[in-house]
């Protein structure tokens, strides 16, 4: 029978103050192995072994502590297996842990490190990740991740390093970085907000379309453009062809500018080509409505259409009623014919000279006998009234009869005093057709042309002019009687005689 070797023992948290060397102590409450080593009899702590075999199991209520744990078999645990530290954790072989779902079951790999697996991983459970899952492939049987599942919810990033293809890309996010690469779509892309785009080109072969602004320092197309608010741009638009309802200045005091390398065209399909003045139209081109004829019009009745050298002056005005006038020389090297009447629109002037009698007051007007204008002597008191003929009989022949209609712009008098301070006005009355027929009131009203007109006489048998021509413009129809009138405006003693010469100015109209 062998020897029995008889240990120190302790209790509690005892530890050997001191051991001979190869002297062994156990604590039989803790467990802990101690022994002595060296000749100052040092005590120290059994921590390790260099190999422990075993044929059965090795069990432990706590904790196994190893560098290296190296199984030729299965590592079987129905708790927790776990490591820790900073390291690497590998894991060849196999690794089979219970049959529950991982991580809820109560069979659990627990790894707080990273781990390397060098051979296959198997679940048939779920494989669950709070980080990220970083493959080079990862496929569900043979058919890859990106194959298997259309929708990828992400989080800060999703990155690809080829095409991302789905039906529908949904993002929560801020902002979606493609780098220095491009977002390629083939069907619509609809954006709420797009800030700081900076890329070279954006292509699509759908439509874009934005509910508020495009802004780009250069913007071109070869498809359409459709907005349903407005387009902007701080630099040029362009375009092979630009099509619109409207445009618009927006710029206060601006202008729109067509220019053009070729022609410009102005192309109604079919309407009225109409220029506008805030908004109203002024002036329409119509191409089609009359058959071989260019129809150009002004929208504004009782306009005229005037066109002016680079001076400013008229040269060519289409009157509203029909005239044309030509401000200048017509020169032509054939005929110049007309079906009907030629009119002139150059000056023309009645004249007459006669002597005028006034009687001794300043209240009454003078004109012609019932001679008529051409009679030398003018002494038929008319009245205090310059545009009342009271009398048929002795005054409806003291004028001259206009026989076209014309246009009345002024007159010419040169007059004589015979003494002085026999300051005299005049004023020239017309009656505007109402001759025309048969005279059968007692009284007729005239109209003045201007006011009365004064001459000062400032020397006897002296000739003073009195130049009214081009001082008014009255268009007065055909047979318009003129009524020449004179008044004293100072009186000196008697009756007054004056010698005169007087021409009145119009112009024949159409």
């Amino acid at each position: 029978m062998a020897s029995t070797i008889q240990l120190k023992t302790g209790t509690g948290s005892a530890v050997p103050s001191s051991l001979t060397q190869g002297e062994v102590a156990i604590n039989i409450d803790n467990g802990l192995v101690y022994y002595g080593s060296g000749s100052t009899n040092t005590t120290k702590q059994l921590e390790s072994f260099t190999n422990i075999t075993a044929s059965g199991n090795i069990s432990s209520s706590g904790t196994i502590t190893a560098e290296h744990i190296v199984s030729s078999d299965d590592i079987v645990a129905s708790g927790e297996l776990f490591t820790s530290g900073t390291g690497l954790n590998k894991i060849e072989g196999i690794l089979t842990l219970g049959s529950s779902a991982i991580p809820t079951g109560g069979n659990n790999l627990k790894v707080t490190g990273t781990s390397t697996f060098t051979s296959h991983i198997t679940s048939s459970g779920n494989i669950s990740s709070s980080g990220i899952v970083t493959g080079v492939r990862l496929a569900q049987g043979s058919t890859l991740i990106n194959d298997a599942f259309a929708p990828i919810t992400g989080h800060a990033n999703i990155v690809t390093v080829g095409a991302l293809n789905a039906g529908s890309i949904t993002s929560g996010f801020t902002s979606i970085d493609v780098g220095s690469g491009a977002i390629t779509t083939t069907g619509t892309a609809t954006l709420g907000t797009i800030a700081n785009v900076n890329t070279t080109n954006v292509t699509a072969s759908g439509n874009i379309e934005a509910t508020s602004y495009i802004s780009a320092s250069e913007f071109r197309t070869t498809g359409h453009i459709t907005a349903s608010g407005n387009i902007s741009a701080s630099g040029t638009i362009i375009t092979e062809d630009l099509q619109v309802d409207t445009i618009t200045n927006q710029t206060t005091g601006g202008g729109i500018i067509l220019d053009s390398a070729g022609f410009i065209g102005l192309d109604s399909a079919g309407g009225d080509i109409r220029f506008r003045d805030a908004g109203a139209n002024q002036l329409h081109f119509d191409m089609d409505g009359t058959d071989g004829a260019q129809v150009i019009s002004p929208s504004v009745a009782g306009d005229d259409i005037i066109f002016k050298n680079q001076g400013g002056d008229s040269v060519l005005t289409l009157k509203s009623e029909g005239q044309t006038e030509i401000h200048g020389n017509i020169t032509a090297s054939g005929n110049i014919s007309a079906s009907g009447k030629v009119y002139s629109y150059n000056e023309q002037y009645w004249s007459t000279t006669a002597r005028l009698t006034v009687d001794d007051n300043t209240t009454n007007y003078f004109g012609p006998n019932p001679q008529g204008t051409n009679y030398y002597f003018w002494n038929r008191d008319l009245g205090t009234s310059s545009t009342t003929i009271t009398s048929k009989q002795s005054t409806m022949n003291s004028g001259f009869k206009l026989p076209y209609k014309a246009i009345l712009t002024g007159y010419h008098l040169n007059i004589q005093g015979r003494g002085t301070n026999d300051n005299i006005s005049f004023t020239l009355v017309y009656s505007d057709g109402m001759w025309d027929g048969n005279v059968t009131s007692t009284s007729q009203t005239l109209v003045e042309a201007e006011g009365a007109q004064t001459i000062t006489i400032a020397s006897a048998n002296n000739f003073y002019v009195l130049d009214r021509r081009d001082q008014f413009a009255i268009p007065v129809g055909a047979m318009t009687m003129l009524y020449p009138r004179f008044k004293k405006t100072s009186d000196a003693a008697g009756t007054t005689g004056y010698d005169f010469q007087l021409a009145v100015q119009y112009r024949i109209a159409k």
